[in-house]
């Protein structure tokens, strides 16, 4: 066999096509036929009819859709379908009109196309199909009296209320409906189709049933078909100055002269040369007169270059302009749309698709869009001459509107891939919006109440945040040839420049705002790791609740805003809407892009985006071509900018010759910042919130302490390990070079006051030794020390000592305080009440650290590190029940918040609880001459070598008394051996938990800036009858472990007293001893064993 012949199933399934073919042409011949020029129809015309809409049904599962393509050989639609329907009765009207409904209904050929590329089919061919339909949809035009047919057979079924329809009334409408939208749905000739409506009193039809609410899906879908590719402004009467597209065609052919005039031959293009170019080792040879018109010498070496194949830029659909009538008919319609059925059909549309009613599709969300977005962009543009109120669009402008489009535009983003059309759409009805509100605003006859309507809607969208993320996020990822389009980049920039210039236009009159800020990717993800790992719990939080804990609250500025925008995508995308500049229609268009670009360039200070080989090519394309450009401002302005760009670049050239070669690469990640005059904002302290949404300052944020139950050297020990064992020794090394350098600085100051021992240290006793380094600086040498202030030799240590929370808790340790805590940069410093001493102490305990580490019982330094605690003030979750605008008792809850917040600024809380000092001045005086005359006599024994407020005789230690058994013990003191009142007492010190020393008073009150006790176990009342009053020393009782433990306190920490409260009685720092005289003697034990009795 041949391998060219046809393949068996191949001719089986042409034998199938003749077959049908003869049994569609023998149905067609019995339907009528002409007699005497009169179309006659045949005694089976009905049964035919009801035969051909059968075999029109095997089109459905047939790829090729052959039964169309026999039709369409017959002509059956021409010359005999319409015939049909202008001649016969009304039952075989209806029958006609079915037939030519299945004959006309719609082909998307993108889905036909997926289809037959998912089922690997490549036998049909559309166009043939297409092409019919356009001439069915101009034999109706050309015979009007099908559409005054088609309306007289639905206008009885209109006429009967809802309640007296029947489902075959019901059905006639909507055949009739559907017969309408498939012509209108065909692009050719659309023109003279709506001409032909208007002509047959149809659209007036389309617009009642409209203004009802009836039959709105199939009228949304009629509506926006005929509005598809007509702009609102291009309907105005030419009286306002609007071009024409008469005058459009006339200007770019006079524009077209101009450049071909500039490069035309001139008197000598008769002559020719021969110019010869050699450069290195290449040779290129220019003749005749190509060699002779050209001016610019890199022009020669151009022509010889290879052109690159242009970038394949997706093309928007372009649509037949309207005719003078058709815009004629178009402006009328669009008036009686907005007076009549504007508000109630689409409040109606957009029910029915909340609610899901079974006959909504998904496209129908996308032409609700399309047609709200053409009527505000018509309402604008005709509302001075119509003298329109904002009542005829308020069922646009209410706040349920607004959330649904920001919903699908969400929806939209979300998706995967992308719906760049629907996000189009919501786009385009978000510029509409905003212009809405500006015409409120502006408008000098709108009454105060839509002025505050226009701020609360406003305010209200800015709220939201999304719309600030749109503006920004759609200019950011428009890609030249992708699937976006360029009428989505057009939409784009749109909503930008009106977006920037009202949010300008608030922050001068409002000032700033809060915006909400949602984290709904990060709770998705995490809900997906969930569903992955199978660990959902039936008790969860719902998505609501999640959702609502997301959504935090920012302040949010125009100026931040603004500087956002200095992006190298954002400005990549506004060049390429500039490269489109001959095609632009309007001076808006132009003034749209040059006002962001200004916006970038000037006022972001951000003109290093533009420092590229592609920009400066399109810029020298635009002044080639600045002669013809039109005598408007936009265009002015375009020039203005181009000139300052360049001799911005020329001058930073010539500073730096390197701009040459990076004008090569891109200016992604900032690095635009360094060509720029772009200079960052001065550092300030920075706010930042919480899990709760409250503000917090960034550098007490992570402050960490040591958990409780270690010591002091023991809290430096662990804080030295944890940056040990984050490998930052350096800045253990710069801690030990801090104290070494105070250290020696005030004993230098000290030994200059007071005087150097001349006796070398390693020559005395321990206890000399011992006694000249405690030995206390005079009054003088303590007035001369100041505060040491930490240096930081580089940022690395700058950066540290703020925001490392290690270091900071080893700078407190060692006793360092902070300036200024709301300071971006910490100031630390050493106060000059720390002796050297104690700096010599921490530097040792530091050294110990390092060549002895402590023992953490196998764990980690860090694990013993906990957050400091603080209180937060608790905020309301989101209670927007729709969760993307706030309504009015939000606002006004806010407004309240703001003003309770500047009165608790001015009136303070306890001001009723202070009141005036009754303070004696003559016994201040005397209380501080008694002072003086003590610290005279502390310096005399300190000179004298004594212990400073000791008693003559020393400290030398008491003998203690044994009990028999070997055990030491001490008598206590009874309650009448106390010192009197008035004598002077002292409380002792030692390190709280983080190292900040506090003062325990007798009566156990802390003292600020003093040193607190280290916490001990509480003593516990023993309560026995037969010795209530006598001590166990006295009965000659033998003292527990616990006991010798608490007498043994005198060695280590000064003699100690249980007061009144069963707590240790601290000593003061000179050192004297006090006691605490007892209202009552009772026994008092300290034990860890259980109370008796």
């Amino acid at each position: 066999m041949d391998s060219r012949s046809p393949s068996p199933s191949a001719e089986r399934e042409k034998d199938e096509g003749e077959i049908l073919a003869i049994a569609i042409q023998r149905v067609v011949s019995a339907l009528g036929g002409e007699s005497n020029g009169k179309y006659v129809p045949g005694d089976s015309c009905h049964g035919c009819l009801k035969d051909l809409k059968k075999i029109w049904r095997l089109d459905d599962y047939d790829d090729d859709r052959n039964v169309a393509r026999i039709l369409w050989d017959t002509s059956v639609f021409v010359n005999d379908l319409i015939p049909i329907l202008m001649t016969t009765a009304e039952k075989t009207v209806i029958a006609c009109a079915d037939l030519m409904t299945a004959m006309t209904w719609p082909i998307d050929l993108t889905q036909e196309l997926q289809e037959m590329e998912d089922e690997d089919i490549h036998r049909s061919d559309y166009t043939v199909l297409l092409g019919a339909h356009a001439v069915y949809k101009r034999a109706m035009i050309q015979n009007p009296q099908t559409f005054e047919v088609l309306l007289k057979m639905v206008l009885p079924c209109l006429l009967k209320s809802a309640k007296e329809r029947k489902p075959r009334d019901t059905q006639i409408i909507s055949l009739v409906l559907h017969l309408f939208r498939n012509l209108a749905f065909i692009k050719s000739d659309q023109a003279e189709y709506i001409s032909a409506l208007s002509s047959t009193h149809v659209l007036e039809l389309l617009l009642t049933i409209a203004s009802n609410a009836q039959h709105n899906t199939i009228l949304l879908d009629i509506f926006h078909l005929l509005l598809r590719g007509i702009k609102p402004h291009t309907l105005l009467p030419s009286t306002t100055g609007t071009k024409s597209a008469l005058a459009k065609a006339l200007n770019a052919e006079k524009m077209a002269e101009q450049k071909s005039a500039r490069n035309s031959h001139t008197r000598h293009s008769r002559f020719g040369t021969t110019v010869v170019v050699r450069q290195h080792n290449a040779e290129f040879i220019l003749r005749n007169q190509a060699a002779v018109n050209s001016k610019d010498p890199g022009a020669l070496l151009d022509a010889t270059k290879k052109a690159l194949k242009k970038r394949v830029r997706k093309v928007d659909e372009e649509y037949e302009p309207l005719t003078h009538h058709a815009s004629t008919v178009m402006r009328e319609f669009g008036t009686r749309f907005i007076e009549a059925c504007l508000n109630p059909f689409l409040a109606s549309i957009l029910k029915d698709i909340k609610s899901e009613r079974p006959h909504i599709t998904e496209k129908d969300n996308l032409r609700l869009l399309a047609v709200a977005r053409w009527g505000l962009e018509f309402f604008l543009a005709f509302k001075k001459s119509k003298k329109w109120g904002f009542e005829y669009v308020a069922e646009v402008l209410e706040r349920s509107w607004i959330v649904w489009v920001l919903k699908r535009m969400r929806m939209a983003i979300e998706d995967t891939p992308k719906q760049y059309t629907e996000l189009k759409l919501g786009t385009d009805c978000l510029v509409q919006f905003f212009g809405v509100i500006d015409e409120m605003l502006s408008d000098p006859d709108s009454p105060d109440s839509y002025k505050e309507v226009a701020e609360t809607l406003q305010y209200s969208l800015y709220y939201n945040g999304e719309i600030l993320d749109f503006a920004f996020d759609n200019l950011k990822e428009w890609k030249e040839g992708g699937l976006m389009g360029f009428g989505f980049l057009e939409s784009s920039v749109q909503l930008g420049y009106i977006l920037m210039r009202m949010l300008e236009r608030w922050g001068k009159n409002k000032g700033n705002v809060y915006v909400r800020k949602r984290a709904r990717a990060k709770a998705k993800a995490k809900r997906r790791r969930q569903n992955e790992e199978e660990i959902l719990d039936v008790e969860d939080v719902p998505e609501e609740k999640q959702d609502e804990q997301m959504i935090q609250e920012q302040m949010f500025t125009f100026e931040k805003y603004e500087q956002k925008f200095a992006d190298e995508e954002i400005a990549q995308s506004l060049l390429a809407y500039l490269a489109n500049f001959r095609n632009f229609g309007s001076a808006d268009e132009m003034k749209w892009v040059v006002n962001l670009i200004h916006r970038q360039a000037i006022k972001a200070k951000a003109e290093g985006l533009f420092f590229k080989v592609s920009t400066m090519t399109l810029f020298k394309s635009i002044i080639a071509e600045e002669r013809s450009f039109p005598k408007e401002q936009p265009y002015k302005d375009l020039t203005n900018i181009i000139d300052y760009l360049l001799k911005k670049f020329f001058k930073a050239a010539k500073a730096d010759p390197l701009i040459f070669l990076e004008a090569f690469f891109p200016k992604n990640r900032g690095l635009w910042k360094q060509f720029s005059s772009w200079q960052p904002e001065p550092k300030s302290s920075r706010k930042k919130k919480d899990k709760n949404g409250d503000e917090s300052d960034t550098n007490i944020v992570g402050e960490v302490q040591v958990k409780k139950g270690y010591s002091w050297s023991e809290q430096l020990g662990i804080a030295i390990a944890c940056l040990v064992e984050k490998g930052q020794l350096s800045l253990v090394d710069w801690v030990k070079q801090i104290l070494t350098m105070a250290s020696t600085q005030r004993r230098r100051i000290i030994e200059e006051i007071d005087g150097a021992d001349d006796a070398d240290p390693s020559d005395l006793p321990d206890e000399e030794i011992r006694r000249s380094r405690t030995k206390v600086p005079s009054s003088e040498a303590m007035q001369k020390i100041t505060d040491f202030y930490i240096p930081y030799i580089d940022d690395e240590q700058a950066t540290a000592a703020t925001k490392n929370p290690h270091l900071k808790l080893v700078f407190r340790l060692i006793k360092a305080h902070v300036e200024d805590e709301s300071q971006d940069e910490l100031t630390w410093y050493i106060p000059a009440a720390i002796l050297p001493d104690e700096l010599d102490s921490s530097l040792r305990v530091i050294n110990q650290c390092l060549e002895n580490p402590i023992d953490l019982g196998g764990r980690r330094a860090s694990q013993l590190i906990s957050k400091k605690t603080t209180r937060r003030r608790r905020r309301k979750a989101a209670t927007d029940s729709e969760g993307d605008l706030p309504n009015d008792s939000d606002l006004e809850g806010h407004k309240e918040k703001r003003k309770k917040k500047k009165k608790e600024v001015q009136v303070y809380k306890s001001a009723q609880f202070i009141e005036d000092s009754d303070a004696d001045p003559e016994k201040e005086e005397e209380f501080f001459a008694r002072e003086r005359v003590q610290r005279e006599a502390n310096e005399r024994r300190a000179k004298e070598g004594l212990p400073v407020a000791a008693k003559p005789t020393g400290t030398k230690k008491r003998k203690k008394k044994s009990d028999g058994n070997g055990n030491a013990s001490r008598k206590k003191r009874r309650p009448s051996e106390a010192p009197e009142s008035g004598a002077s007492s002292a409380d002792s010190t030692s390190e709280d938990e983080n190292g900040e020393g506090s003062t325990a008073t007798a009566a156990g009150k802390p003292k600020a800036g003093k040193l607190k006790p280290k916490p001990r176990p509480k003593p516990r009342l023993k309560a026995k009858a037969s010795a209530a009053s006598t001590s166990p020393r006295e009965n000659g009782e033998q003292l527990d472990d616990a006991q010798q433990l608490a007498a043994s306190t005198n060695d280590t920490n000064g003699s100690r007293t249980l007061n009144q409260d069963g707590d240790f009685a601290d000593d003061e720092e000179d050192g004297a001893v006090s006691r605490i005289p007892a209202k009552k003697p009772r026994k008092m034990v300290l034990s860890d064993d259980e109370d008796e009795g």
